[in-house]
């Protein structure tokens, strides 16, 4: 019934990247950073849901609530997004050779929105490769126009 929109937008390509072939560019992809509709990571389960449970109650027509879980002892982090009514969302990399710190975004759009909607977003990214997580009501195509 949900399905997940994944825009992936690369201004350029990886700092060697160039010359692989499309399933080793997808594998360093999900290397970098993952996506699931409606999943919580086993461990976070318990404040996650507590966090979600409270964002329904107080969330507004498409407002959006971020919760980051952040472990030390790995590489990566999680993001989970929540908006408002919405039943899938728009999570795009961007990622430029120009960036002196090597260093990509990920922008976050709610989509297909509608008054019983009720979807949020994981997201599993690397520290290192990911410096901003930014939620917008604009998708990134029409940003792009």
């Amino acid at each position: 019934m949900y399905r997940l929109i994944v825009s992936l937008l690369i201004v350029i390509l990886i700092t060697g990247c160039a010359g692989k072939n499309e399933s080793t560019q997808e594998d360093d992809m999900n290397r970098i950073y993952s996506i699931e509709l409606n999943s919580i990571e086993p461990e976070h389960v318990d404040k996650v849901s507590t966090w979600l449970d409270k964002s329904r109650i107080e969330a507004k027509e498409k407002q959006y609530f971020l919760y980051s879980v952040k472990d030390d002892s790995s590489e990566y982090s999680y993001e989970y997004v929540y908006g408002k009514g919405f039943t899938d969302y728009e999570v795009t990399l961007i990622h430029s050779k120009s960036q002196s710190n090597q260093q990509g975004s990920i922008h976050v759009t709610g989509l297909s929105w509608n008054d019983t909607g009720d979807s949020f977003v994981k997201i599993k990214y690397r520290d290192k490769s990911i410096d901003m997580i930014s939620l917008s009501d604009v998708p990134i195509a029409e940003k792009l126009k």
